[in-house]
């Protein structure tokens, strides 16, 4: 009877456990290569899915190499939302064999040029494609869209607050791209100085120029420099954007050189709406 007993309680504590557990975060993790994705999904679930993050903030997501530990919680994740970076290509492959459902956020979008951007010389013939989607509200609202869409088959029992959540972001999205147009088109025509350029697509959603100071990835040469120094002061932004993921010393070389002061911006921020009103509202008071 006793030998009973014991069995029986060990097997109530089992029941127990396991209902008291439900689904471990881990179990049902979502994997983003940026912040600012992962400020999306969180908005879209709640908060109540654990969301990990390839590139930790203030990293470069050009070249930020993942250790082998992280990797190994990545491949408990249902989903990866990924941007087109080639440091994920790595990974790829990899992760599929765990059966993480992989979804490239840039596929099928109309995309920019980095090359089209940048202040070059005529030796300057490298071009990559500008992968910083998301600086342009509008864009980001899609990828929203395309977000709430995969989301919904991995956690069907979410479907209707991610369809609510996306429906209120896209809209506050549509908010937000309304108030910056309405705050730079004063300034259409002019050019915004950028230590790196992940500002392509705000610009041209907002009829500005975008000039890189970081040229392929690299400080500028003195023949850069030169010819960085013969911008048009009438349409130039009086400040240069730096970000804390790459160097400012080519910045703050040329910042004195004109006279211009450095503004950091973080554009991969999970901060996403403060950071780009404080960008117009900059934009604004210098002007």
């Amino acid at each position: 009877m006793k030998t009973f007993l014991l069995s029986l309680l060990a097997l109530f504590c089992v029941v127990l456990s396991s209902c008291s557990r439900e689904i471990k975060p881990s179990q049902s993790s979502i994997l983003v290569t940026i912040p600012v994705y992962a400020a999306v999904v969180e908005t879209l679930t709640d908060h109540l899915i654990d969301v990990q993050v390839l590139v930790p903030p203030g990293s470069d997501p050009h070249t930020y190499e993942p250790k082998p530990d992280q990797i190994r919680h990545f491949t408990e994740a249902k989903v990866w939302f990924r941007i087109g970076e080639s440091i994920e290509a790595k990974m790829v492959s990899f992760l599929e064999g765990y059966g993480v459902d992989i979804i490239n956020l840039s596929e099928g979008k109309k995309m920019l040029c980095e090359e089209a951007h940048h202040h070059h010389g005529h030796h300057h013939h490298h071009e990559e494609k500008d992968l910083h989607l998301w600086m342009d509200p509008t864009l980001l609202a899609e990828q929203v869209g395309d977000i709430r869409d995969h989301l919904i088959p991995h956690f069907p029992h979410m479907k209707r607050q991610i369809e609510q959540n996306a429906a209120s972001m896209i809209e506050k999205l549509s908010q937000l791209d309304r108030e910056l147009a309405a705050k730079l088109t004063p300034f259409k025509g002019y050019s915004l100085m950028v230590s790196h350029p992940a500002f392509g697509y705000f610009c041209n959603r907002y009829h500005l120029h975008q000039i890189s100071i970081e040229i392929e990835g690299k400080d500028p040469l003195p023949q850069d420099i030169a010819m960085l120094m013969q911008v048009d002061h009438a349409k130039l932004i009086p400040f240069i954007i730096i970000e804390p993921q790459y160097s400012s010393k080519g910045a703050t070389l040329i910042g004195e050189k004109l006279s211009l002061t450095c503004e950091e911006i973080d554009p991969y921020s999970p901060h996403y709406f403060s950071m780009l009103e404080r960008l117009s509202d900059l934009i604004q008071e210098k002007l």
